[in-house]
């Protein structure tokens, strides 16, 4: 009985370490699509991915940081929404 009720302490220990980490790091896995009906460039139904690297104050290469992490096109700053206080980095990606 002893030896169970320790697995179950462990398992329960591991479970609060996993979510622990995976919510620390919730804001640098968010992708987000944008779709652009219009296109900047004219070219309609054509879809734009981006993904949420971190805030810019962070990183302040931003182009920099994306282009050397795989993502060809590059990356910006944006305000991910009006309310937004801060700038976040976005890579962009097809």
């Amino acid at each position: 009985m002893a030896v169970k009720l320790n697995y179950l302490f462990l398992f329960v220990y591991i479970v609060l370490l996993i979510s622990a980490g995976n919510a620390t790091s919730a804001h640098l896995t968010m992708p987000t699509k944008v779709a652009t009906a219009g296109g900047r460039d004219g070219k309609a139904g054509r879809s734009e991915w981006l993904y949420v690297a971190g805030e810019c104050a962070k990183l302040p290469l931003c182009n920099k940081y994306c282009v050397s992490n795989g993502f060809r096109l590059g990356g910006f700053c944006k305000k991910l929404s009006p309310r937004a206080s801060s700038l976040s980095c976005v890579c962009k990606y097809t």
